[in-house]
Protein backbone atom coordinates (compact mmCIF):
# COMPACT_ATOMS: atom_id res chain seq x y z
CA UNK A 1 0.00 0.00 0.00
CA UNK A 2 3.12 2.61 0.67
CA UNK A 3 4.72 1.77 -2.29
CA UNK A 4 1.39 2.19 -4.58
CA UNK A 5 1.18 5.61 -2.67
CA UNK A 6 4.86 6.39 -3.25
CA UNK A 7 4.72 5.36 -6.78
CA UNK A 8 1.24 7.71 -7.10
CA UNK A 9 3.42 10.50 -5.99
CA UNK A 10 6.36 10.54 -7.82
CA UNK A 11 4.94 10.14 -10.98
CA UNK A 12 2.12 13.15 -10.32
CA UNK A 13 4.35 15.61 -9.42
CA UNK A 14 7.53 14.41 -11.91
CA UNK A 15 10.11 14.30 -9.67
CA UNK A 16 8.96 17.17 -7.38
CA UNK A 17 8.36 16.74 -3.41
CA UNK A 18 4.25 16.56 -3.36
CA UNK A 19 2.57 18.88 -1.27
CA UNK A 20 0.56 18.38 1.13
CA UNK A 21 -2.83 19.75 0.53
CA UNK A 22 -2.97 22.07 3.50
CA UNK A 23 -5.22 25.27 3.59
CA UNK A 24 -3.00 28.24 5.14
CA UNK A 25 -4.07 31.52 5.95
CA UNK A 26 -1.47 34.20 6.56
CA UNK A 27 -2.23 36.78 9.25
CA UNK A 28 -1.09 40.23 9.81
CA UNK A 29 0.72 40.59 13.09
CA UNK A 30 1.97 43.96 14.65
CA UNK A 31 5.52 43.66 15.64
CA UNK A 32 7.08 45.92 17.77
CA UNK A 33 10.41 47.33 16.71
CA UNK A 34 13.34 45.77 18.11
CA UNK A 35 14.92 47.89 21.21
CA UNK A 36 18.47 49.17 20.46
CA UNK A 37 21.32 48.08 22.52
CA UNK A 38 21.46 51.79 23.56
CA UNK A 39 17.72 52.31 24.55
CA UNK A 40 17.94 49.48 26.56
CA UNK A 41 21.36 50.51 28.35
CA UNK A 42 19.04 53.46 29.06
CA UNK A 43 16.40 51.83 30.13
CA UNK A 44 18.17 50.01 33.01
CA UNK A 45 19.94 53.24 34.03
CA UNK A 46 16.71 54.83 34.24
CA UNK A 47 15.31 51.49 36.65
CA UNK A 48 18.83 51.43 38.14
CA UNK A 49 18.41 55.16 39.36
CA UNK A 50 14.22 54.52 40.17
CA UNK A 51 15.45 52.07 42.47
CA UNK A 52 17.93 54.01 44.59
CA UNK A 53 15.62 57.00 44.82
CA UNK A 54 13.34 54.49 45.97
CA UNK A 55 15.46 53.16 48.86
CA UNK A 56 16.89 56.38 49.66
CA UNK A 57 13.38 57.71 50.24
CA UNK A 58 12.62 54.52 52.38
CA UNK A 59 16.07 54.23 54.10
CA UNK A 60 15.81 57.88 55.30
CA UNK A 61 11.87 57.33 56.42
CA UNK A 62 12.35 54.18 58.05
CA UNK A 63 15.72 52.93 58.81
CA UNK A 64 17.55 49.98 57.33
CA UNK A 65 15.55 46.90 59.49
CA UNK A 66 12.58 48.11 58.30
CA UNK A 67 12.87 48.68 54.82
CA UNK A 68 12.05 45.98 52.88
CA UNK A 69 13.33 44.89 49.29
CA UNK A 70 9.68 44.31 48.51
CA UNK A 71 8.63 47.96 49.68
CA UNK A 72 12.08 49.56 47.41
CA UNK A 73 10.61 46.99 44.57
CA UNK A 74 6.44 48.93 44.70
CA UNK A 75 7.79 52.27 44.91
CA UNK A 76 10.11 52.30 42.51
CA UNK A 77 7.16 50.85 40.20
CA UNK A 78 9.55 47.18 39.53
CA UNK A 79 9.61 43.17 40.24
CA UNK A 80 11.17 41.74 43.47
CA UNK A 81 13.09 39.89 40.99
CA UNK A 82 15.01 43.27 39.51
CA UNK A 83 15.72 44.81 42.52
CA UNK A 84 17.78 41.75 43.48
CA UNK A 85 18.68 40.89 39.56
CA UNK A 86 20.50 44.97 39.54
CA UNK A 87 21.56 45.04 43.26
CA UNK A 88 22.20 41.59 44.83
CA UNK A 89 21.43 41.58 48.28
CA UNK A 90 19.55 44.52 50.31
CA UNK A 91 23.24 44.67 51.63
CA UNK A 92 24.83 45.89 48.34
CA UNK A 93 22.09 48.58 47.73
CA UNK A 94 22.29 50.25 50.81
CA UNK A 95 26.06 50.49 50.33
CA UNK A 96 25.14 52.01 46.27
CA UNK A 97 22.69 54.54 48.31
CA UNK A 98 25.11 55.03 50.75
CA UNK A 99 27.99 55.81 47.56
CA UNK A 100 25.06 57.38 45.78
CA UNK A 101 24.21 60.31 48.52
CA UNK A 102 28.63 60.86 49.09
CA UNK A 103 29.16 60.60 45.33
CA UNK A 104 25.74 61.99 43.86
CA UNK A 105 24.53 61.04 40.41
CA UNK A 106 27.84 61.11 38.42
CA UNK A 107 30.37 59.24 40.37
CA UNK A 108 33.45 60.77 37.94
CA UNK A 109 33.06 64.21 39.78
CA UNK A 110 35.45 65.06 41.63
CA UNK A 111 33.84 64.31 44.63
CA UNK A 112 36.33 65.28 46.96
CA UNK A 113 36.35 69.16 45.84
CA UNK A 114 32.81 69.83 47.03
CA UNK A 115 32.40 72.23 49.45
CA UNK A 116 30.83 70.03 51.81
CA UNK A 117 33.87 67.48 51.76
CA UNK A 118 36.07 70.16 51.67
CA UNK A 119 34.57 72.19 54.83
CA UNK A 120 34.36 68.63 56.92
CA UNK A 121 38.79 68.86 56.31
Amino acid sequence: MLASWLDDKRTSHRGRHPTPNVDCQLTRVKVKPVATRARRRDQAAQTRVRILDAAYRLLLAGGYEATTIQMVAEAAGVAVQTVYFVFGTKGRLYSEVENRVVLGDAPSEQWRERPWVTQMQ
